[in-house]
């Protein structure tokens, strides 16, 4: 399960506030509030899916409603016979569907063995949205969808297979929830690529802040949390994405001293996401100068 800051209409909440400390808690409420809202939607649906099918369940490892119910989802809802009733369940209270299909990469692309797939896509098929899932005995899964259409993507692990350092980073680090950690590692090791900060949709109401890169010359997104590559155009068409700041990978240090230097009150957060907020601001004051000689909230 991946974990993100969360925020609503960015450009609703944003007027609201007239400085950085008050951008900063309307950033911190509205998170706490989108997280809250999708568990108490996920908790009403755990809750009638239980006492429909008269069945309890043990969640080990499960902290909260959302852990529980997609836990369920992948053990034991996809094989079993009251799996329209949890779909139905989802479509209730507005589930956005292109999440089964980013769930799907996200099992996928974190398969300790690719080719060791038989049961994991036998599981997916049973999800409303997905009619077939393939793969090419080496390096691509691609999902077809009659809703959603195909999705194709390439292994991160193996996209980046003679770049040792990136390789290894793949193999031994805790990929699910560290995308601004993953972006931030990339862009020390790609300096034509680009380190981006959107606003993406979540489960059920609002949205979340998701860090990724891009790489221009091939047009794809490169997304660690879930080990894969995706085209640019596919990937936003599934999450949704809204940009909030793009940087060149080369410049992104030297852009992170001077938003470090205006911006004191946003250092309890990793650098994607400090500069994200701090565009934000500027944004939101419509300032269109340069960075250099943006204001400083210090």
């Amino acid at each position: 399960m991946q974990y993100y800051k969360v925020c609503g209409n960015i450009n609703t909440t944003l007027n609201q506030v007239i400085t950085i400390n008050k951008c900063i808690e309307m950033y911190n409420k509205l998170e706490s509030e989108n997280i809250s809202n999708n568990e108490v939607i996920f908790e009403t649906i755990l809750d009638i899916y239980t006492q429909t099918i008269k069945k309890d369940f043990i969640f080990k490892g499960c902290n909260n409603a959302i852990d529980k119910v997609l836990s369920l989802k992948h053990s034991y809802v996809y094989d079993s016979p009251y799996c329209d009733i949890f779909f139905d369940l989802l479509k209730l209270y507005g589930y956005n569907f292109k999440q089964e299909i980013k769930d799907a990469i996200d099992n996928l692309g974190r398969l300790e063995n690719p080719n060791d797939n038989k049961a994991i896509i036998e599981s997916l098929l049973k999800s409303p949205v997905i009619q077939d899932i393939s793969f090419n005995g080496r390096d691509k899964f691609t999902i077809y969808s009659e809703q959603f259409g195909t999705t194709s993507f390439t292994l991160a692990s193996h996209y980046f297979n003679y770049v040792e350092k990136i390789k290894e980073y793949i193999n031994h680090e805790q990929l699910n929830a560290r995308c601004h950690h993953h972006t931030l590692f990339l862009a020390d090791i790609l300096p034509d690529f680009y380190a981006i900060t959107a606003l993406c949709k979540y489960y059920f109401y609002g949205n979340y802040y998701h860090s990724f890169t891009y790489n221009p010359d091939e047009n794809v997104i490169i997304d660690l949390c879930v080990n894969a590559v995706l085209d640019k155009e596919r990937y936003y068409y599934l999450y949704e994405a809204k940009d909030i700041v793009k940087t060149k990978n080369s410049d992104f240090s030297d852009i992170m001293r001077l938003v470090d230097q205006k911006s004191l009150h946003l250092e309890d957060y990793i650098a994607p996401l400090r500069l994200a907020l701090y565009k934000q601001y500027l944004d939101y004051i419509g300032y269109n100068g340069s960075l250099k000689e943006a204001p400083s909230l210090r």
